[in-house]
């Protein structure tokens, strides 16, 4: 619905990141951004808090599961949902 949001009015940005729902917690979320800063959130309503909550954009850095290291997401080694800042935590992580 964002994506669409985006389609329908090019002044918007799509913004991947989280929204901290107070009674949720951290949840996966898109939502889009008007130029002034403003977020407009389509879907806002799925969550309970009904959008009081913190929006949290994505920074690109990703925390490896096993060691904690931070990684930029295109130089993190993933597995499904999993994520590892290299190819040796994840060996170290499944075994």
């Amino acid at each position: 619905m964002s994506e669409e949001a985006c389609r329908s009015d090019p002044t918007l940005v799509l913004v991947r990141g989280w929204y901290l729902c107070p009674i949720w917690g951290k949840q996966a979320h898109w939502w889009c951004c008007a130029p002034d800063g403003t977020i407009m959130d389509p879907t806002v309503l799925q969550f309970p808090s009904g959008g009081t909550g913190e929006y949290i954009p994505f920074d690109g850095i990703l925390t490896c599961e096993y060691c904690g290291k931070d990684v930029s997401e295109e130089a993190a080694y993933k597995d499904g949902h999993h994520v590892y800042c290299g190819y040796e935590c994840y060996g170290k992580d499944v075994m």
